[in-house]
C-alpha cells in the first residue's frame, strides 16, 4: 500500500497538469475561494517516487467538516503522473490501493463527502472497498476524429438558424453571459448556485488561467447566444451557455455546438457536454450523436444521523433564502 499524505496547498505546491484545467491549481484556487473551501492536496507516494494526488475541497456546514465537489466545476480528477511500466492489471492495482489510501485520509479528513469523479476512472473498486457509495452519471462525449451523424432534426434547426445569417466570434463578454444567465434562470424561477458578484470574480479568475473561452453568436449586430468552454490538450467541455429566449426556437443553440464542434475538430480529440442527467437535457445532447459516457458520483458518510441534520440544515437554508430574499 502506498504511503498518503494530506497537504494544504500553498504556492510552493507544484502540483500543476498544463494538459487539463481541471487539474490545474489556478483553476482550483479559483472554486476554492468561490466556495469558501480549503483546498488540499492528496498526494501518494512510494518512497520518494510521486505516484498520484487528488484535490479535495473541504468545507464546514453546520460546523462539520464535509468534502464537495464545488458547483459548476463538473469532475475532480485523480492524476497518475509516474511510469506506466509493467502489467495493465499491476498498474491497475496500484491504482485500487492508492485510492483506497485516498479513502482513508478522507474519511481521517471529514465527516461526509460528494465528489465527482472524471469520466476516465471507470475502476472504483479503491473506494467501494473502503465503503464509499460511487453513483453512475453520465455525459455525452462526442469523438472529433469520427464522423459521427447528428439526428435528422439537428440538421433542420441548424438549416433554420442559418437563415438569421449568424456569425461565430471569440471574446470574453462577462456581462452578456451574466445577462443572458439572468433572463433563463428568472424564466425557469431557478436559484443560480452563485450570486453575481461571486460569478464574476470566478469568471474573472478562470479567463486568467487561459483554460477558458467565450464564444458569442451575433445575429444581424445583435448578440444572442453565448457559451464557456474549457478548452483542454485533448477535450474541449462545453461548460455554461445560455440563448436569447427569442433565438430559443430558430435552432440558435443548436448551430451554435455545431460551429464549436466543427472549430475543435482539427486541433481536438473529443468533446465533452458535461452532463446528461437531466432528462431534456439528455435528450437534446443525444441529438449530436456522442458516445453516452459514465462518471461516478463518491458518496460518503460516517452517520445517517449526520446525513439527516445536513439535509434538514440545507433545507432551513433554502426556506431562509425563499423568505428573505
Amino acid at each position: 500500500m502506498p504511503n498518503v499524505e494530506f497537504a494544504f496547498v500553498s504556492s510552493e505546491n507544484q502540483f500543476v497538469n498544463g494538459n487539463d484545467p481541471f487539474s490545474d491549481l489556478s483553476v482550483l484556487q479559483a472554486y476554492a475561494e468561490a466556495n469558501q473551501a480549503e483546498l488540499c492536496i492528496l498526494k501518494a507516494l512510494d518512497g520518494d517516487n510521486f505516484l498520484a494526488w487528488m484535490p479535495v475541497f473541504l468545507k464546514k456546514k453546520a460546523n462539520i467538516p464535509v468534502a464537495i465537489t464545488p458547483p459548476l466545476l463538473p469532475y475532480i480528477p485523480i492524476v497518475f503522473p509516474g511510469s506506466d511500466d509493467g502489467s495493465a492489471n499491476a498498474k491497475q492495482w496500484s491504482h485500487v490501493e492508492i485510492m483506497q489510501g485516498f479513502s482513508g485520509k478522507l474519511q481521517d479528513s471529514c465527516r461526509r463527502l460528494l465528489i465527482n469523479l472524471p469520466t476516465g476512472i471507470t475502476d472504483v473498486r479503491g473506494f467501494q472497498w473502503s465503503g464509499f457509495s460511487a453513483i453512475p452519471r453520465y455525459t455525452y462525449v462526442y469523438s472529433l476524429k469520427e464522423g459521427v451523424r447528428y439526428q435528422r432534426l439537428k440538421y433542420r434547426d441548424i438549416k433554420r438558424a442559418g437563415e438569421l445569417d449568424p456569425e461565430m466570434v471569440e471574446e470574453k463578454n462577462i456581462p452578456l453571459f451574466l445577462a443572458l444567465k439572468e433572463e433563463t434562470y428568472q424564466k425557469q424561477s431557478k436559484r443560480f448556485p452563485y450570486n453575481d458578484v461571486i460569478h464574476q470574480e470566478l469568471l474573472e479568475k478562470l479567463f486568467a488561467t487561459g483554460f477558458l473561452r467565450q464564444f458569442t453568436v451575433r445575429c444581424n449586430g445583435r448578440d444572442v447566444s453565448t457559451q464557456l468552454i474549457y478548452e483542454g490538450k485533448k477535450t474541449v467541455y462545453t461548460w455554461q451557455g445560455f440563448t436569447n429566449r427569442d433565438f430559443l426556437r430558430e435552432g440558435i443553440t443548436t448551430w451554435i455546438n455545431d460551429s464549436l464542434i466543427r472549430h475543435y475538430r482539427p486541433t481536438h480529440e473529443s468533446f465533452d457536454f458535461c452532463g446528461a442527467n437531466i432528462p431534456d437535457i439528455a435528450k437534446y445532447k443525444s441529438g449530436f450523436g456522442g458516445e453516452l459516457t459514465p462518471y461516478y458520483q463518491l458518496q460518503w458518510t460516517d452517520s445517517p444521523l449526520l446525513e439527516s441534520l445536513l439535509d434538514h440544515t440545507k433545507n432551513l437554508t433554502g426556506l431562509r433564502k425563499k423568505l428573505f430574499s
